[in-house]
């Protein structure tokens, strides 16, 4: 099985996915952001920029679908826009402990990989998702599990409703919009 390291050293630009991962130093596991974006747009990043993130819960049928978003600047390419699709029931199995470890994480860091699939780039910002993280599990556990199949037809039904990137950052609730503090 691909690591979500090697999986996101494969996505072409402008992708983001999340995993469970242990940070250097720090026993606790930890949700942590991997981008992939051209090593041309990461070295533009302004040490300085803000990050923007939004999450949203949309209940489509039986299925609940949770999108987290983030805005960053890009110096003279100005705001980029990753999003994440959260399945509570995906399954590898990961899903619902990395929901937990959401709840109660305090920061949240993201790891940039670049043209030759390294990092180039990890910044971390202050999370206020903690309570979206709660009512969602309350949400989820109300409702019988659905399948992978199941939240793809929902997740595509979002997509059609909000059909750009900007739309469905218009349409999420959630905002943290918090100083960048420079890892790297």
């Amino acid at each position: 099985m691909m690591t979500a390291e090697e999986f996101i050293q494969q996505m072409p630009p402008g992708r983001a996915i999340y995993c469970q991962r242990r940070m250097i130093n720090e026993d606790d596991w930890q949700v942590a952001f991997l981008l992939k974006e051209t090593s041309e747009r990461i070295q533009a990043m302004p040490k300085g920029g803000n990050v923007h993130v939004k999450a949203g819960l949309m209940e489509v049928g039986p299925v609940i679908v949770v999108v987290v978003m983030m805005a960053v600047e890009q110096g003279r390419f100005g705001s980029e826009l990753y999003e994440m699709w959260w399945n509570a029931h995906q399954p590898d199995g990961m899903s619902l402990e990395v929901w937990m470890l959401m709840t109660h994480q305090s920061h949240l860091r993201f790891w940039w990989y670049g043209d030759r699939g390294s990092v180039e780039r990890v910044i971390e910002v202050e999370s206020t998702l903690q309570a979206f993280f709660i009512y969602a599990l309350q949400k989820i556990r109300a409702r019988p599990s659905w399948t992978m199949a199941a939240f793809d037809d929902a997740r595509r039904s979002v997509e059609v409703r909000y059909s750009s990137l900007p739309s469905l950052w218009e349409a999420l609730v959630i905002e943290v919009k918090e100083q960048v503090v420079w890892i790297n």
